[in-house]
């Protein structure tokens, strides 16, 4: 039977809420669409209106290829603990910004490219989250507990998405319409901001991963260059990405 050291549970509270400001954002921008639709666009379809409010949701995925790249390199020569750090900084950011921003009523046209510029901001560091995650977790577990440390990697996915959507539901069945409307949606933006903020606190406190720390000590940083790396590992990215379309494990198993 394994167990847990301190230093071990301090990692997985800190890492877990990075994924956990990414899926609830996630969840949250979903489920309020009906209400940011009308907030940031003012086509005469309403049709029209959800449409560019999920492209606007949409369009965040288009960075993450970049942010996996750069939060990538970023964690092989500076540090785990330093991508971990900036990556939060940077999706915290955006998210609370955007429960400020003006509405189209405001500022007019202005509002719903405020809005895709935060989103593709945000979701720039997300890439490199849940990689980052998992790496950190295993870096620093030991041989008997490697498998249960990488697990708290996709819990934190699950509470924030569980977070997204509890909070959306009370706040559709205890808020008004015209309050929701008005400022009540900025409140789930606000929420993610503060979950950011306290992920930055904890990961401010950690240590860098005992494997890093013995690869700098000893010269061993991979210093390949992004081209490099994909010449050098074709068939393993692209067997990762295959699985990543599929949403599936190595084994073949659909993931929930």
């Amino acid at each position: 039977m394994f167990q847990l050291k301190k230093e071990q549970i301090h990692v997985i509270l800190a890492v877990t809420f990075g994924n956990i400001l990414e899926w609830f954002e996630i969840y949250s921008y979903a489920y309020l669409v009906p209400i940011l639709a009308l907030v940031f666009f003012n086509f005469e379809s309403s049709l029209a209106n959800w449409t560019s409010a999920f492209i606007v949701f949409g369009s965040g995925f288009l960075t993450r290829p970049i942010g996996a790249i750069i939060f990538g390199r970023i964690g092989d020569l500076i540090g785990r603990k330093r991508a971990f750090i900036l990556s939060i900084i940077i999706m915290t950011v955006p998210t609370f910004l955007m429960g400020c921003l003006p509405t189209y009523t405001q500022v007019g046209i202005f509002a719903p490219f405020l809005l895709v510029f935060l989103r593709l901001l945000q979701s720039i560091p997300a890439a490199g989250e849940a990689p980052g995650t998992f790496c950190f977790l295993y870096e620093n577990a030991d041989v008997t507990n490697r498998k249960f440390m990488g697990s708290w990697g996709a819990f934190g996915n699950q509470i924030g998405a569980i977070l997204g959507v509890t909070q959306t539901f009370f706040m559709e069945q205890f808020m008004s319409y015209e309050f929701l409307m008005s400022w009540g949606w900025r409140i789930s933006f606000w929420s993610g901001g503060l979950i950011g903020l306290f992920g930055i606190y904890l990961r401010q406190t950690l240590h860098e991963t005992p494997l890093f720390i013995k690869l700098k000590e000893h010269h061993k940083l991979d210093k390949e260059t992004v081209v490099e790396v994909i010449n050098n590992h074709k068939k393993t990215i692209g067997i990762g990405i295959a699985f990543s379309v599929l949403n599936c494990d190595e084994k073949g198993i659909v993931a929930s």
